[in-house]
């Protein structure tokens, strides 16, 4: 089964090298817990160095990853370079980093790489073997297929020059990719944007200053395969990498290259790194690599430290994600996978087993884990289909508040997560979260770190290549619950929310959404719709079986009247077999429905006459003949040879390739279609349930001589409807823009193109039971529920003494959830005789958007609902008899969250410590320190910065009176402050500020000032986890009784002359700061919290006189924890550090995915982005295309080109060429380059090689010779 198309891939690509900076893996989970991480897209080792350097967490911690992998190439590169920094003691870098970003490497390296691969040969002879070996401790294989084929990988590797031929065959096949990779980067349209959109993506938050030097460092790669800035080596570097190769007819993508992987802001301010390990890259490096080339250093020291402990875990296996997942939920639903019956890859006939020891019962010791803490996605769900990821990921996620599905997307905006708009979900984003179990915390929270700054300037970016990357988190539906008995104290219980839906109502909106998945089906809309909307809307992500298996989840997860929901749905889908759009397709449905187990056959595929086709059809021999079969047919080369060229030889893109199939009164289509090129062969008798079909690959592909087998799951149904199968079946790319626009003359009247067409009689015809290779249907396994993983509270004290239950109600149209009831029914005697009391006992109020208090007789419930409701706006029910107490209350909208403090930052009890759901956690020592002194290189931090205001907040900021107190919402001054924190610390040092109070008055003419936190700013660091900035802060929470014992402290900071600022703010304000910090405190913590912690009986809401922050990690700083010198005899004093935690404050911004920040706006202007794009595109040409005018972009013709008197960079052909380009964009940056002395030598040393146009392999690299 498929839960995407499928797609005419004639060539993959292979990213050696992420083209997004690395990731941290523990950025959702605390200091001090184990985890278990899945992850779906990995392409780089870097992100499990980065991850070592920046998340570690305590020496105790464990952690361990299953890392899932669509190429083979890309797992045995990443553990060939991960066993090398494991052996290594650092005196081998410099070669480990040649071999992980060049593509030339001298003999020297070739040699180091060929004597690792004899250490490494023996240790991978059997799975066995390497389980037991040295690398096994951490590296390990999920799957004997993965094994088998990384061991080939190996043994080309391991290829030396005494091998002559087969030497000569591995490097001219390098050679070959080497040489269409330059080809292919100067041929794509797409190039440019792209390589300027990775260089701002590695820079942020320095981006202004690094695309520039980016897209020079990667012009010099491209012509001398190295990072090297030295023609020396480079004329040394005459062999090719063979850590680059793919073994196949893959490709190297054009648009990754080695520098996009680095987080490369450092190199644009100065910055002081940890003294534990400073890097020291050589002489030879220089510039933008030498800074990636040094942070390279400091995480493979990371990783090789946390390496020789033994707790961390690295399992491989290569297969789509989307399947690895349903395979993992089969295993957890029947321990094993044998019957999953799932391929491996979308183009691969290979079961996907995870036969490894590690997955069963009896290994104890390394036995992986099939659910996880952290589920990394990056951006599969662009590729895939967010529907289809969501739906895969969610069950194999923990039942904990810290659990956390991480999505990277490229196409979502403002107009696309409107509530009830049908956008990414396809529908009304909440509604469907709310249906998978999943709270999305950037939808239904405003408080983020992410800025909007890298949208401002890549606001030229033409749309087809979507917007600037945002991260979504989903965090597990939990129903945390705070209840208190009077006079027994606070304790708390966690369970999943148990949802109940009215039938018809959740019938008709999985309909909605249903609609939705398959509009592209509509091929006279496709045809009347804009360009970007096809690319962005209409490609299909979506099969019948995706929603099968969404629906199946969703049924799983709430409680609704399943037979009424069948009816309901079974009678929209009959309304709908006419629908012109439809129709064709819906067959398919109630197919995957039964297959699901969700319908039974009579529901939907049996119509009248139904035993005369079965007596009367050549299937008749079947025994239990099931509800679908599998059809299988082959295709000789010679019929799909115009379709076989490379990605590069047309602009038909990857188009759905899908199955119709025709008879004389019914045509119908699936484009759930899996294909590869191979031989097939059967066993038993045909068109009986005991034939079965086996496929043997053809490793060349489309390139050799095996015909393409093509395989797809059809209605028993349908085959029936002839008596000798005589209706035809028909392989066609589906209908888009690029096939419409190609072959539109050639299109069908379904709009689709034939590709080839035979007899479903024919002999290259197969009907079975089952796919090839495999013996059933693929499994859909709903997950049953958890316990929560981490309960503070003992087994005995658990028992419910009451139960919650949430019905969820839509709107009038049924498109999304608009009102809750939450329900509490009494379980014990004693309760049941408190629901007895008179009203005045008997309380019910949502008191904050996501917190609902009961109140029956001396019990005080405490609810956190899934979805935020309107405070005091709900209607109370009390029915005695039947034993229960219930609230219902309006859904809160999206604007009316901004002016609720608790909607900024989601903070929870974790079972005993605060932890919120939109912030990550950071260990402070580890990122590197602003040098905010150097004045030079520290003005992108005010760009920065000034984007923390949203256009709401512009008419408080402009108005003539002071505008602490105008501003709409109580997350806009807060912003602020964090804000004006930064350029009171950036001032000149004799008017620094470094120490902030946080008063309280009520507004601008009231007197009574209240002081309530005292901040004092150590330093500002690179936050390279998000690509920002952090505050690292010292913070005294102050009551009523430690004022007193400051009051040494206070005198000094009012002494200061300046060095400390006041910050006034409102009741809302201030509460928003306690909240804050509470969670500000826990991200950075490195110290665990105490038995007597007082987190053990308090709620998030707790104002009590101690303050917000627990009293753990009071007093805990390093021993050079740099403060101004005035202020440092307190921060070591023990009477005053006492009171004083260190905390990590974010810059806040407003939310990039539903709002504008008020620079934004100014940038909306169409002239404002066309100038931007002008001039960006220039600079480009200047440094990568310096042979031509910059104006005509032609040659001379044999004369010099003329130089700018400005700039000295900027060439043209004539003076009429200098004049118009003059005018119309180079005066604009003529002075910025010219002020840019090493821009400029860099650009001179460029132009004196070879030219950048050539796109043939430079002379010295060559076939070598034997015994060179």
């Amino acid at each position: 089964m498929l839960l995407k198309p499928g797609r005419f891939d004639r060539g993959s690509v292979f990213y050696p090298w992420s083209t997004s900076p690395p990731a941290c893996f523990t950025r959702g989970t605390p200091y001090d817990d184990d985890a278990d991480i899945l992850i779906l897209e990995h392409g780089d080792i870097r992100d499990f160095l980065f991850t070592a350097y920046t998340g570690p967490g305590s020496k105790t911690r464990k952690l361990d990853f299953t890392c899932c992998e669509a190429r083979i190439c890309a797992v045995a590169r990443s553990i060939v370079l991960l066993t090398m920094i494991i052996d290594d003691d650092g005196s081998n870098q410099e070669t480990i980093w040649r071999l992980h970003s060049d593509m030339l490497i001298d003999h020297s390296t070739l040699c180091f790489l060929h004597k690792h691969m004899k250490k490494l040969l023996p240790q991978i002879a059997t799975l066995g073997v390497w389980d037991s070996g040295k690398y096994g401790r951490t590296l390990r294989f999920s799957d004997a297929r993965t094994w088998a084929k990384v061991k080939d990988f190996f043994e080309f590797y391991a290829v030396t020059p005494k091998k002559a031929a087969a030497f000569q065959y591995q490097q001219k096949h390098l050679k070959d990719l080497w040489d269409r990779y330059r080809r292919v980067h100067d041929a794509a349209p797409s190039s440019q944007h792209e390589l300027m959109a990775q260089a701002k993506n590695a820079a942020k938050p320095a981006m202004k200053p690094g695309w520039a030097h980016h897209c020079l460092a990667f012009g010099r790669y491209r012509e001398t395969g190295t990072c090297y800035d030295c023609p020396k080596i480079a004329a040394r570097a005459n062999r090719v990498n063979p850590l680059l190769a793919t073994l196949d007819r893959a490709e190297l993508c054009y648009a990754s290259e080695p520098f996009s992987g680095s987080h490369l802001a450092p190199a644009f301010t100065k910055v002081v790194f940890p003294r534990d390990r400073l890097p020291n890259p050589p002489e030879a490096i220089d510039g933008y690599a030498r800074h990636a080339y040094g942070q390279f250093e400091l995480y493979c020291y990371s990783f090789r430290d946390v390496a020789a402990t033994g707790r961390w875990k690295i399992r491989y296996v290569v297969a789509d994600p989307i399947a690895l997942c349903h395979v993992l939920q089969h295993h957890r639903v029947h321990g094993e996978t044998e019957t999953a019956n799932w391929y491996g890859t979308s183009q691969s006939f290979e079961p996907l087993l995870l036969d490894s020891l590690d997955y069963t019962a009896e290994n104890r010791a390394t036995k992986a884990p099939t659910i996880f803490d952290i589920i990394a996605c990056g951006d599969m769900g662009d590729i895939a289909g967010i529907l289809n990821v969501l739906t895969a990921c969610s069950p194999l996620l923990k039942l904990r508040l810290t659990s956390t599905i991480f999505t990277r997307t490229y196409f979502w905006n403002t107009q696309s997560l409107k509530i009830g708009s049908q956008g990414p979900l396809c529908a009304d984003i909440a509604t469907v979260a709310l249906l998978l179990g999943l709270t999305p915390m950037e939808y239904w929270y405003t408080g983020t770190s992410t800025s909007s700054h890298d949208s401002i300037q890549l606001a030229f970016m033409d749309m087809s290549h979507g917007h600037p990357p945002h991260n979504i988190t989903w965090k597990s539906t939990m129903l945390p619950e705070w209840r208190a008995k009077k006079g027994e104290g606070l304790y708390s219980l966690y369970s999943k929310a148990h949802l109940s839906f009215d039938a018809r109502e959740l019938a008709s909106f999985m309909w909605r959404l249903y609609t939705s998945m398959f509009a592209s089906d509509n091929y006279e809309a496709l045809k009347r719709t804009a360009y970007d909307w096809v690319q962005c809307r209409l490609m299909p992500s979506y099969t019948r079986g995706g929603f099968a298996a969404l629906l199946k989840l969703v049924l799983a997860n709430v409680e609704v009247d399943y037979d009424e929901f069948v009816d309901t749905f079974g009678d929209m889908m009959a309304e709908s077999r006419e629908d012109p759009w439809l129709g064709p397709y819906l067959e398919a449905l109630p197919m995957y429905l039964t297959s699901a187990g969700l319908f039974g056959w009579e529901d939907f595929l049996l119509t009248e006459g139904y035993e005369d086709f079965l007596s009367e059809s050549c299937l008749r021999g079947w025994e239990n003949l099931p509800t679908q079969l599998c059809v299988t047919f082959y295709i000789p080369p010679k019929h799909m040879m115009d379709f076989t060229k490379p990605p590069w030889d047309d602009d038909i893109g990857r188009p759905v390739v899908q199955v119709n199939f025709q008879t004389p009164d019914l045509w119908f289509a699936m484009y759930d279609v899996h294909w590869s090129w191979g031989e097939i062969s059967s066993q038993g008798r045909e068109r009986t349930n005991k034939h079965r079909l086996f496929f043997k690959e053809d490793k060349k592909g489309c390139a050799g001589q095996s015909p393409m087998v093509v395989t797809v799951m059809v209605p028993t149904w349908i085959l029936l409807r002839t008596k000798d199968l005589s209706g035809e079946v028909e392989l066609a790319l589906r209908h888009d823009y690029n096939v419409a626009k190609r072959f539109g003359e050639r299109l069908s009247m379904q709009g689709c193109l034939p590709l080839y067409t035979t007899m479903l009689s024919s002999k290259n015809v197969f009907i079975t039971q089952a796919p090839p290779n495999l013996v059933g249907n693929a499994s859909l396994s709903a997950i049953p529920g958890q316990e929560f993983q981490d309960s503070p509270l003992t087994q005995e004290s658990r028992v419910h003494d009451a139960n919650i239950l949430i019905h969820a109600h839509f709107n009038k149209t049924q498109s999304r959830v608009s009102r809750m009831t939450l329900r509490v029914t009494c379980n014990t005697e004693e309760l049941k005789q408190h629901l007895l009391e008179p009203a005045d006992a008997l309380k019910a109020a949502c008191i904050e958007p996501f917190t609902v208090q009961v109140l029956i007789g001396l019990f005080l419930f405490s609810i956190t609902p899934p979805m935020p409701l309107k405070p005091f706006a709900g209607v109370t029910r009390v029915k005695r008899k039947a034993g229960y107490i219930e609230y219902t209350g309006p859904v809160m909208s999206r604007k009316s969250l901004d002016r609720s403090v608790a909607n900024v930052w989601a903070i929870a009890m974790y079972p005993s410590s605060p932890t919120t759901g939109n912030l990550h956690h950071i260990e402070l020592d580890r990122m590197p320190t602003i040098d905010i002194d150097d004045a030079c290189r520290r003005g992108w931090i005010f760009d920065y910065i000034g984007c923390v205001l949203n256009n709401k907040d512009k008419e408080a900021v402009t108005a003539p009176v002071p505008y602490d107190y105008n501003f709409p919402v109580p997350y806009s001054p807060f912003k602020l402050r964090i804000a004006q924190m930064i350029l009171g610390y950036g001032c000149p040092i004799k008017s620094r500020k470094t120490v902030f109070m946080i008063a309280e008055r009520e507004n601008e003419s009231s007197e009574d000032v209240k002081p309530h936190f005292i901040i004092l700013l150590s330093s500002i660091k690179l936050d390279q986890i998000v690509q920002g900035v952090v505050l690292d802060c010292a913070v005294i929470p102050l009551s009523d009784g430690l004022r007193a014992l400051l009051a040494p402290f206070m005198q000094t900071l009012v002494s200061s002359k300046g060095a400390y600022q006041v910050f006034h703010g409102t009741r809302k304000e201030i509460a928003l700061w306690r909240r804050a910090l509470m969670s500000f405190a826990d991200r950075a913590r490195t110290w665990p919290h105490k038995a007597t912690c007082r987190y053990q009986s308090c709620t998030p809401r707790y104002h009590g006189k101690d303050g917000p922050i627990c009293a753990c990690g009071t007093g805990i700083f390093p021993s050079d924890y740099p403060v101004e010198a005035e202020f440092e005899k307190f921060i070591h004093d023990p009477k005053f550090n006492d009171f004083a935690v260190r905390v990590a404050i974010p810059v806040c911004f407003p939310n990039p995915l539903f709002e504008k920040t008020w620079k934004c706006y100014h940038l909306s202007n169409q002239a404002q982005v066309t100038e931007t794009a002008q001039m960006m595109t220039q600079t480009f040409d200047i440094m990568i295309r310096g042979d031509l005018c910059l104006a005509c972009r032609e040659k001379p013709g044999g004369r010099p080109l003329l130089r700018c008197s400005g700039c000295h960079v900027a060439q043209y052909c004539s003076k009429e060429c200098q004049s118009k380009d003059w005018k119309k964009v180079h005066k604009r940056i003529c002075k910025e380059f010219a002020e840019d002395p090493p821009f400029q030598r860099a650009v001179t040393r460029t132009r004196r090689r070879s030219s950048p146009t050539n796109t043939s392999v430079p002379d010295h690299v060559r076939v070598a010779k034997w015994g060179e």
